[in-house]
Order: structure tokens, then sequence, then C-alpha cells
């Protein structure tokens, strides 16, 4: 390795939209690494605006043209062919097109791949094998969740390190104060129960189903989504008779649509089980919620249900009942309003078991002794939670505290 070890940080998620592509690079430069990051707007990027850190930054052009592929391949042979110590490969987005400039290269302890996800054999069988040829390549995998991990593992084959890296916001995120003005801007009385959803109508997230329940709700209940008021949702609302009790926020700039959810009472994060990922995970979104000093309401799914519950975070419902949504967000009104789930406490829970530190300083150490060990023990290929990232609904020693007996 060189004297200054240099990563190239190779990616397709917007990174002025959302920080989590970023999590792991600022611990990397922190280790000593010089980062190049090529991904779109990597120049206006939303991390770096709150929480800046030294790195080189190139935007890859914008929409699916054949400037920006040309843009891409150019990145991806220098990353392969180059000076870098590390290439790290992040997300399905570039997975394939990684993939292919990587073959014939065999494993390579250059190469990081992280993803949050993996192809569906079913629907993408190309892409799917490409990625499986990438991951297999890698000197590490990483990962955002633990049962997607062992899936990957378990499709792909792999053997190499495996490392779990959730998708959570950092603990020194910046969160602004709350303000009562914020909520009587958007019609928001002190004593009502302001719902906040982070995202738009989504047959995945439920939404038709949370409006229904908040048809059964008392009038003091009322939804603000990070979404436009669209003929879909206007057609729910207007069945249900909930349209003005529904705040449409539009698509948001990730730092002001924190600067509203602090303002709000109740985080919402419904999902449908759509697959097994999907049943077991915990989604960053849940920090979000989390580090703005917010209760939940989820989806009662085994290991965020048990979360919930551990932890003390609110209530668990049946994502496909409405009358058992607003059940339980009558419940975890009464319950937040008696001073059950207190903000400070929820905020606390975040700094301790949730934040993205408590993960970073294994991450580093997890990339930097895959790209050290030619040939790594076999052991390394099982799939390594850090510390305190067991999953921590099997974690009971460290968790529990005030309200942790709410499910």
């Amino acid at each position: 390795m060189s004297e200054h070890k240099r990563l190239l940080y190779l990616g397709l998620a917007d990174l002025e939209r959302n920080p989590i592509p970023e999590l792991s690079l600022p611990g990397l430069v922190r280790a000593g690494w010089d980062v190049t990051i090529v991904a779109p707007s990597a120049t206006t990027s939303v991390y770096n605006r709150c929480l800046p850190y030294p790195a080189k930054r190139i935007d890859v052009s914008p929409g699916h043209g054949l400037r920006r592929e040309a843009e891409l391949l150019r990145w991806l042979l220098r990353g392969r062919l180059g000076s870098y110590d590390l290439v790290y490969v992040m997300g399905q987005a570039i997975a394939p097109r990684a993939a292919l400039c990587y073959l014939g290269s065999g494993r390579t302890q250059r190469l990081i791949y992280h993803t949050h996800d993996f192809f569906d054999p079913n629907s993408y069988p190309i892409r799917f094998a490409l990625e499986g040829t990438l991951a297999r390549k890698a000197a590490c995998h990483l990962n955002g969740e633990y049962h997607r991990a062992y899936l990957c593992k378990t499709f792909y084959k792999l053997t190499n390190r495996i490392m779990v890296a959730p998708p959570n916001l950092p603990s020194v995120w910046p969160i602004p104060a709350r303000s009562e003005a914020t909520r009587s801007l958007h019609g928001v009385a002190p004593d009502e129960t302001l719902l906040v959803l982070h995202g738009g109508h989504s047959a995945l997230r439920a939404t038709d189903i949370l409006i229904e329940a908040l048809s059964l709700l008392p009038p003091h209940f009322k939804l603000a989504m990070t979404s436009t008021r669209t003929r879909t949702i206007e057609a729910v609302a207007n069945r249900c008779g909930v349209l003005d009790r529904i705040i449409f926020l539009g698509a948001q700039d990730y730092v002001k649509m924190l600067q509203f959810t602090v303002n709000g009472d109740i985080g919402i994060l419904l999902h449908v089980n759509n697959d097994l990922g999907n049943f077991f995970q915990a989604p960053g979104r849940l920090t979000e919620y989390l580090a703005c000093g917010l209760p939940v309401l989820t989806s009662n799914f085994t290991g965020l249900q048990l979360l919930v519950k551990e932890h003390g975070l609110g209530r668990a419902v049946n994502p496909e009942s409405a009358a058992d949504v607003a059940a339980g967000l009558i419940r975890l009104d009464l319950e937040r309003r008696a001073g059950q789930f207190e903000r400070t406490r929820i905020r606390g829970v975040f700094d301790q078991h949730f934040a993205f530190e408590n993960w970073e300083s294994r991450v580093v150490q997890t990339i930097e002794a895959a790209i050290r060990d030619t040939n790594p023990p076999e052991q390394s290929s099982r799939i390594d939670f850090s510390v305190l990232g067991v999953p921590t609904y099997a974690n009971s020693e460290r968790t529990g505290g005030p309200g942790g007996s709410q499910a």
C-alpha cells in the first residue's frame, strides 16, 4: 500500500438528497485515507454541508445518457488500473457495471462492495449474476442489514469478510430545537398530535391503511407527509374524509425535513411484509425519527417489533389493519401525553444504541483488515455485527430501560 492511502468511492446515489451513502467515509478519512468521491451531486453533498470532511469530490453527469456511462466507465477503469489503494463500490445501481470492469481480476484486496439490498434473482437474473460476481471479487462485503447480508452470503456463496454497517444517522448529525412557531405555520395547534411520515404515497409503506386509520382517530390527530399532493392521495383521503387533516410538505431537502420532523409528535414507520429482508429490517429512517426524539409507530414485524419493545420506542401494529393502526396511535398518544416517551430519553436511546458511531470504528477496522489479508481466515466470512452491532433485538443485556415493555 502507498504511503498515502488513496481511496476511490464510486456510487450512483444522489448525495445531495441523502447522507447515508457517505456514512463510512469520514471514519476512513480520520484513519488516514485520502478519499476521492465520484457520484451524483458529490460537490453539493448533504453530508458535507452538515458535517464537512476533507475529500476530493467529482460530480457524475445527471440522467442516463451516453455521457454519464462514459464517465462511469472511465472512473471504473481508473479504479481497476490506477494507483488507488482501495476502490469502494457503493450500491446496487453501479454493481453490474463494476462487475464487468473487474472481469478476470480474481479476488482483489483493493475492492470493497457496500450495498443496502441485493438484486432479486427472479426479477433481475442478469444483474443478480453480475452483482454476485462483484461481491465475490471484493475483499469485503458491507451490508446495511443482517438478513440481507445473510441472503447475499448464501446466494452469492461469499467467503470474504462480511460486515453489517446499518444505514443509521450519526449522533453528531445536527438536529434543531423544537419550535411551536413552525407547527403553527402549518396549522398545528400545541395540543394537537402531529404524525410525521417520511415518504409519499406507497403500497410498500401502507399509506392507504394509514389514511384510513386517520379517519378513525379523533380530530386532534393530523398527518404530515414529505410528498406533494397527488390525485391518488386526494382520492384516498377524500374517500376517508380526512383530506383537510393531511399536510403535504412536498419533496424536502434532507436538512429541512428534519427541521420539520423535530416538531412532530409521532414518527410513522409502517411497511407491509413483502420479503424476508423487509420483515426483519430496522430501516435507517427509524433513526431519523429517534434522532429528533420522536416515539414511533411501526409494523409488528419480528425484528422491528422487538427493537420497539426492548428500547421502549413506541408501538408496533399490524400494518394491514386500519383499526389496529388507529388503536396503536391512540394508545401511543395517551402514553406520550402521560410522559412515557420523553424526548430526551428517546434521543438518549438513539445515541447509545442506534447512532452510526456505534459501528464506525469497527467498519474501518474491517475494511483495513480485509485489504491487508491476502489469505483471510475462514471465520472471517461469518457476518460481523461489531460490538454494538449485534442485532439489538437479540442483545437483551444492552437493552431495556424505561418504557421497555411497549409492543
